[in-house]
């Protein structure tokens, strides 16, 4: 049991990294910390409900691993990680010492995934529209064998 886990996590880091680049979204950031979440639940919980929990963590693992387009939109899987280490802090006052390093892992997870996002945006919406940034480039000369010249050659 122990040992599924891992496993889990292997198998989707592989089809994760076999991906190529995408843009992703925030939708598929809160994706993968569902899908962190519901593993870290499932692995706190261990033999008592954990065992309810597996299969649907790991059916939801490998579906985000396989339609999420960027890899960077993984490290929500640490987000949802750190919130439910949060949350047991929360919810339980003899671990109130969980809530700093919950806290710590979300923020790890979720500022650089904040900052990427706003520098991709930023930079779609500095580059102006797509009719702006279509550039035509000049063909080279029409050669002809006539004495004429090429543009006297066409006919509107």
């Amino acid at each position: 049991m122990a040992l599924l886990y891992p496993l889990i996590v292997v198998a989707a880091a592989i089809i994760v990294s076999r991906k190529r680049r995408a843009p992703g979204a925030w939708r598929w950031f809160g994706a993968w910390s569902a899908a962190g979440a519901l593993m870290t639940f499932s692995f706190v919980t261990g033999f008592s409900i954990g065992l309810l929990f597996l299969p649907l963590a790991a059916v939801t693992v490998i579906w985000v691993a396989r339609h999420a387009p960027d890899p960077f939109d993984a490290s929500g899987f640490v987000l949802g990680l750190g919130a439910v280490i949060w949350a047991i802090g929360f919810l339980n006052p003899s671990y109130r010492s969980w809530l700093v390093p919950g806290f710590a892992i979300c923020a790890c997870a979720l500022l650089p995934y904040a900052i990427v996002r706003y520098e991709a945006s930023a930079a779609d919406s500095s580059r102006g529209s797509r009719r702006d940034t279509i550039c035509e480039t000049p063909e080279s000369p029409i050669v002809t064998p006539y004495r004429m010249s090429a543009a006297s050659i066409v006919r509107f």
